[in-house]
């Protein structure tokens, strides 16, 4: 009910101040017309200002920074980006050289001394493994 009478009385408002519009004369309707022109005009670039204040303030956690600071602090996480990757190409070039480093053949890699003492009593294993199975 309340919102049935607020919109009659806006409708009411508005049929008023647009008569009183119309008995003005057409200089003062281009003066008031140029004027509502720069007020958008002027409101339009500060909200798009402030918008894009805002949008910054929100990246930086709502700290006021100098964009000197800003810029320090992208180079140095950069440059610690990079300096981590290099390192762990180093590395990863350490651990090939060490691989490429031991033998080649896979079965002296394999076995050790207690290996070949298993292989030498292979077919005492496989009796048993016959016998009790």
């Amino acid at each position: 009910m309340d919102n049935r009478r607020e919109a009659e009385w806006q409708k009411a408002l508005e049929q008023g101040l647009n008569r009183e519009a119309d008995e003005l004369s057409l200089a003062i309707q281009a003066r008031l017309q140029q004027a509502r022109q720069q007020a958008l005009l002027e409101l339009n670039t500060q909200s798009l200002a402030k918008a894009k204040r805002n949008w910054l303030a929100s990246l930086m956690g709502r700290v006021e920074a100098k964009p000197s600071a800003v810029l320090a602090g992208l180079v140095g996480a950069m440059v610690l980006t990079v300096g981590v990757q290099v390192a762990m190409n180093h590395w990863a070039d350490q651990s090939l050289t060490n691989a490429e480093a031991m033998p080649n053949n896979s079965a002296d890699v394999l076995m050790s001394n207690e290996d070949i003492e298993f292989l030498e009593n292979m077919d005492i294993y496989e009796w048993l493994a016959a016998e009790y199975s």
